[in-house]
């Protein structure tokens, strides 16, 4: 989830480069008003351009968490709740959009086939590993808002997203609160509604927006993937650790672990010695054998053998047994 956090940062690196060079041209632009349309035209599509590198980030994100949750080796019955049922429903929503799409001959919202995602809402059927569908928890709806974020969130297994999301911005920059960061996104995405629908926005987008808008995204996508991770350590069961693909039977339930220790090939019953002497307790080595026959003393390196049992009471009886 880092290295998606740390693409997003450089994506906002463009925005924030664009404003700069609009900055820098500001006296030029003063002079010139072809310049000024100019700048005005770039500052309105960068706020679009910049909302769907949100988008981007978003889909990505859900993408690394579910990768990692599949990752963890915990049985599907041990993930949150509100994760499974996401699998399914959300699951099932993406599986009939990309069947219909595949029917008409049109590319689906998501790369990726029927087929697969089939398989994929199957997986959890058996034991670990299973695939999650990552595009049921990636859904943004074109319009990344303050809803859409707690809900995708949700999603995630994230009970009250916005205060927790605003707590950990808060604890980096104290104005970055949960108000503020409400506030500011609805802002932004009304700005970015009139500029997608209407090609310019009723107040005027300057560099110091676009910049401020960049910080904006910068700490809620920070944010949100530390409450990710903090989610994601809190499904590892007790004691640490992930558990071995082996340690979980069908359908995801968890198996007694295997023994610390294990006999040897050599110490394992076969078919042919099952019921006879073990290793440890066979005949002495071929030449200590040897040498107790030819001396009729036991041999030094063997334990003498155990005297002959009485013969049976009828010996006449062919299997050795008595009437």
């Amino acid at each position: 989830m880092q290295v998606v956090l740390q693409d997003f940062r450089e994506a906002l690196g463009r925005i924030r480069d664009v404003a700069d060079s609009i900055l820098a041209e500001a006296p030029l632009a003063l002079g010139d008003p072809s310049v000024l349309r100019r700048h005005e035209t770039i500052q309105f599509a960068s706020t679009v351009i910049l909302s769907g590198y949100f988008e981007s980030f978003l889909r990505d994100l859900a993408r690394a968490y579910i990768r990692d949750i599949c990752g963890l080796g915990v049985p599907f019955a041990g993930l949150p709740k509100v994760v499974r049922y996401s699998h399914f429903e959300h699951g099932g929503n993406v599986l009939a959009h990309v069947a219909r799409a595949e029917k008409k001959g049109e590319p689906p919202r998501f790369p990726t086939s029927a087929t697969d995602l089939a398989a994929r809402l199957h997986s959890v059927d058996h034991s670990v590993p299973y695939s999650l569908v990552w595009e049921a928890f990636a859904e943004t709806g074109a319009n990344p808002g303050p809803q859409v974020i707690a809900e995708y969130l949700r999603r995630m297994g994230v009970e009250k997203a916005w205060p927790t999301v605003g707590g950990k911005t808060a604890a980096i920059a104290a104005h970055q609160t949960e108000t503020w960061l409400v506030a500011n996104l609805r802002s932004f995405i009304g700005v970015r509604n009139e500029c997608a629908h209407a090609g310019a926005a009723s107040v005027q987008v300057l560099p110091s927006d676009l910049r401020n808008y960049c910080d904006l995204f910068e700490a809620l996508a920070t944010a949100m993937v530390g409450v990710l991770e903090d989610t994601r350590q809190a499904i590892i069961p007790a004691g640490g650790g992930s558990l071995p693909p082996s340690a979980v039977g069908p359908s995801g339930s968890q198996v007694a672990p295997p023994p610390t220790s294990s006999p040897t090939a050599a110490d394992a019953p076969t078919a042919d010695t099952a019921g006879l002497q073990t290793p440890q307790q066979a005949a002495p080595t071929t030449a200590g054998a040897l040498a107790s026959s030819a001396t009729g003393t036991p041999s030094a390196t063997a334990p003498a053998a155990a005297p002959s049992p009485p013969p049976p009471a009828d010996s006449t009886a062919g299997d050795g047994q008595g009437p």
